[in-house]
């Protein structure tokens, strides 16, 4: 099964697809799991891409995480590419939206439904 979404992402030219085949091909041979959320990117990168999301600059995001500012624009260039995306606003996306709980869908409440 994984090579057939494989050839599909490889038609479709994915890479955030291709990505998550790997990692689902890693996990069933043993050599991942799904216990970081913030997959693919490291965790320091998760760091980075969250301070994105709250709108910082490179340089705030160096103070912010004590490191250089070259270093902040490194991890900002290895999270656009690991992402397949190519804007910081894109970044604070993805960041919002796997930050985001996973809950049931709420139950249509029957007195709404009666006036559709």
């Amino acid at each position: 099964m994984l090579a057939a979404v494989r050839e599909t992402a490889t038609t479709l030219e994915s890479p955030l697809l291709l990505a998550r085949i790997e990692e689902l091909s890693r996990v069933a041979h043993r050599h991942g799991s799904f216990d970081e959320p913030w997959r693919p990117l490291s965790s320091r990168e998760f760091e980075v891409a969250r301070c994105i999301a709250a709108g910082m600059t490179n340089g705030e995001i160096a103070g912010e995480l004590a490191i250089a500012p070259k270093t902040a624009s490194a991890h900002v260039g290895h999270i656009l590419a690991k992402l397949g995306v190519s804007r910081r606003a894109e970044i604070a996306t993805w960041v919002a939206n796997i930050a985001l709980p996973t809950t049931a869908p709420a139950k249509a409440d029957p007195a709404v439904l009666s006036h559709r």
